[in-house]
């Protein structure tokens, strides 16, 4: 019997890396959100095509409906990258400066920490909840998510009241859903409306005025 030659081992297969596709598509969807939300503060919602955002993103209009698939996906991603300051799929109530603040066992410290979270998130979120609002006088599905936005901040904020609750500091005869009301209208994008936008308040004296007031009203004097 005649010997087999012997054959050199096949090469191992490189592994496609596909990690530069990944960062062109996710530096192309970051483009596109921000000239979305752009033109949505500028012109509102409705007068804005998918076209001109893909025209302001420098992409195909074809880009634009693959990565997202209709221009309201894209204003719910501009709400959730405004919520969270980042494209990061991570809960709002996972952020560290929530879990901190979830986790501050002093009263004080803890209304002191809401208010600046309010106060930071909102110089994000109220630009494009006022398309949001705008848009939903005459568009159904941004009628939607306009009450999801307020369903999820009367549930954030509901965390916060039974927060005090359980740190034994709201006061005396005051229910877990009057605080919980009390810290929803105070801590409102309509009540700051009238306080940054037509009274010229600065974020820094609305984070103060937050605080104090939500002290005097939801916080067991000391």
């Amino acid at each position: 019997m005649g010997s087999r030659i012997a054959r050199e081992p096949a090469p191992a297969r490189r592994q496609y890396d596909n990690s530069r596709r990944r960062a062109r598509t996710s530096d192309t969807r970051a483009r596109i959100i921000e000239a979305a939300r752009t033109l949505f503060v500028e012109r509102g919602y409705a007068l804005t095509s998918v076209e001109a955002v893909a025209d302001a993103a420098r992409v195909a209009p074809a880009t634009v409906y693959r990565l997202f698939g209709s221009k309201r996906e894209i204003l719910k991603e501009i709400i959730d990258v405004s919520s969270g300051g980042d494209d990061l799929p991570i809960p709002f109530h996972e952020r560290p400066e929530v879990v901190a603040l979830l986790s501050e066992p002093d009263p004080v410290r803890y209304l002191r920490r809401f208010a600046r979270i309010v106060s930071e998130t909102s110089a994000r979120v109220d630009p494009i909840y006022a398309v949001v609002e705008a848009a939903a006088a005459v568009d159904a599905d941004s009628a939607g998510l306009l009450a999801l936005m307020r369903e999820q901040r009367f549930i954030g904020h509901g965390r916060v009241a039974h927060g005090l609750a359980e740190r034994k500091a709201l006061p005396k005869g005051m229910t877990v859903p009057q605080s919980h009301d009390t810290i929803y209208a105070l801590g409102s994008p309509e009540l700051r409306r009238v306080v940054l936008a037509q009274r010229g308040w600065t974020r820094k004296t609305y984070e103060r005025w937050l605080f104090d007031t939500l002290s005097a009203a939801v916080l067991q004097p000391s």
